[in-house]
């Protein structure tokens, strides 16, 4: 590998999406390949990039201090940020590159789809980076999130990824808008040809070979999609499963907001139509005593600690609720039984 390549980082792929959107699927594809190698999901541009950022600060000390001190260095001592870009590309091509050596490959994929935060970073500090982002319709998105990680009924969790739902849309179609992106890939249409990411590796300079696995030998440890070691085979009918979830008023409730609050226009800069998505919502319209009785999206965003599930009305109202709806069920399933 040349010395021009390490700078520029022509060797590097970096994937970003909102999470819960077959990114997974895309990395163990594209690591599928001898030249190409995917240590997990490895997080490692976020904090280096963090200073750069006025909207990070998660962290114990107090973060707004620390970046106007970094950036009060970089201003006076060295009269700008170039030798701040300049120290973390040394720095993060020293670690991805000692991952490289370690194998016969030439490739890594750096697969972390929180990128979607520092996308025209990326861009700038490894002008020649492969830069891959992925779409997947927002109401599965939310689907998936609710049910692959346990957000049913603890929803105050759900206000964990509002950055995810709200702000990643936003960020990557504006990346995309600016063509900073190389690359942009659907979930659905990658679920029904896995052979559409041949784009990538001619890009790439490779061959594609025959039989791309699904099936990954990651070692992921919490890290992306553990379902995606459980299928050798690509299902395209899970494109609509996402469906099937709309049964709850609740997560229809949730679901209908989102598309409200993504709105039309952001929808189709993504590629998909919002009054399509709609009419799928209103075959699935739960009874509207059911819907009365929901909580809304603002709401659940907002209301982030398990207290207020507790004690506020809106909260005691929905759990009342489901309870009724439960006996009616029950109810309604025992009498059916019973005539039938």
């Amino acid at each position: 590998m040349t010395a021009a390549r390490r700078t520029t980082g022509s060797h590097l792929i970096f994937i970003a999406s909102q999470p819960r959107t077959g990114s997974t699927l895309l990395q163990v594809l594209l690591s599928a390949h001898p030249e190409v190698i995917s240590p997990n999901e490895i997080w490692l541009m976020l904090p280096l990039i963090a200073p750069l950022k006025p909207d990070f600060t998660m962290a114990e000390y107090d973060v707004a201090l620390a970046r106007s001190a970094i950036r009060f260095f970089m201003e006076n001592s060295l009269g700008d940020t170039a030798a701040y870009d300049e120290a973390i590309r040394r720095a993060a091509l020293y670690l991805y590159d000692a991952a490289l050596e370690r194998t016969d490959s030439t490739y890594l994929v750096d697969k972390t789809p929180r990128y979607y935060h520092i996308l025209p970073e990326l861009r700038r500090i490894f002008p020649d980076a492969t830069i891959i982002t992925l779409y997947r319709n927002p109401c599965a998105v939310l689907c998936s999130i609710i049910y692959t990680w346990d957000v049913e009924e603890k929803w105050h969790l759900l206000g964990q990824y509002r950055h995810d739902l709200f702000q990643a849309p936003e960020l990557i179609t504006g990346a995309n808008n600016d063509n900073i992106s190389d690359f942009v890939y659907y979930y659905e249409a990658l679920l029904q040809d896995k052979t559409s990411i041949s784009a990538v590796f001619h890009y790439l300079g490779l061959e594609m070979i025959e039989d791309l696995r699904v099936k990954s030998s990651i070692h992921r440890d919490g890290f992306g999609d553990p379902k995606i070691d459980q299928n050798d085979q690509l299902v395209p009918s899970k494109i609509d499963t996402w469906q099937e979830k709309l049964d709850n008023p609740q997560v229809w409730r949730l679901v209908d907001d989102y598309l409200d609050s993504l709105g039309p226009d952001l929808l189709a800069n993504m590629g998909y139509d919002y009054y399509q998505l709609k009419t799928i919502l209103a075959d699935h319209r739960p009874a509207w005593i059911w819907r009365r009785w929901t909580l809304s999206l603002e709401w659940v965003i907002t209301h982030t600690e398990p207290a207020d599930y507790q004690y506020k009305p809106r909260a005691v109202a929905y759990r009342i609720s489901r309870r009724i709806r439960r006996y009616v069920g029950k109810i309604a399933y025992f009498s059916h039984r019973c005539w039938t």
